[in-house]
């Protein structure tokens, strides 16, 4: 994580608006630095597909309850998507 937020901060720039945080999605830590009193616009790309469903269900509703009115985009895939993207990996990783 932390090495992944400075290779993002070289190519996307911080201001008052955007702000990476090097911290696990899980840990409710970086919820305790953002500074604001408004709701958010959360981007959430390529990462809820490592959670369990017990982990994204916890972190949607902490986030509802400490954010209200914020919004989340997220990318997402049906496990029939994600089984056929599993079964592709393996035939090019073996073919």
């Amino acid at each position: 994580m932390p090495d992944a937020i400075e290779l993002r901060k070289r190519y996307i720039q911080e201001s008052g608006r955007r702000k990476a945080i090097a911290c696990s999605l899980v840990d409710d830590q970086w919820l305790g630095q953002l500074q604001t009193a408004d709701s958010i616009f959360l981007v959430a790309s390529g990462v809820f597909y490592y959670l369990e469903e017990v982990q994204l269900r916890a972190f949607l509703v902490k986030l509802a309850s400490t954010l209200p009115g914020s919004e989340i985009l997220f990318d997402a895939c049906s496990p029939r998507g994600a089984s056929g993207e599993q079964e592709g990996y393996q035939s090019r990783r073996h073919g």
